[in-house]
């Protein structure tokens, strides 16, 4: 897959299955879906920042695959939620882990999220 379909399936992910928060929803509802946008923006950053590397005939140095990328930043979060203490954090980590595990889902054709 290349970059610009990478990108594009990411967006249509997160515009299909993460609608922008509302005031009026309920709290726990809008902490979770805002989390979950974090969780893209910090996954697309990384892409990004793979991405905007010299290619590998410069570098010697292969590129990180995407779903390497999103992997790691799943484990992480899941690093962190297991490493927190504070209640809030861990729910912060959890929704972004879960939010990463579903686009790796999305990505390979297999969401839950799809009918």
């Amino acid at each position: 897959m290349n970059e610009s379909c990478l990108m594009r399936m990411i967006h249509e992910f997160s515009n299909t299955y993460l609608p922008t928060p509302s005031r009026e929803w309920r709290k726990g509802h809008f902490d979770r879906v805002a989390y979950s946008l974090w969780a893209i923006d910090e996954i697309l950053n990384r892409l990004i920042d793979e991405m905007s590397k010299p290619p590998p005939h410069i570098t010697g140095i292969n590129p990180i695959s995407y779903f390497d990328i999103i992997q790691a930043f799943v484990d992480e979060m899941d690093y962190m939620a297991e490493t927190t203490t504070d209640y809030h954090k861990r729910f912060i980590f959890l929704v972004a882990k879960d939010t990463g595990d579903e686009l790796l889902l999305f990505l390979k054709g297999e969401s839950l999220w799809q009918n």
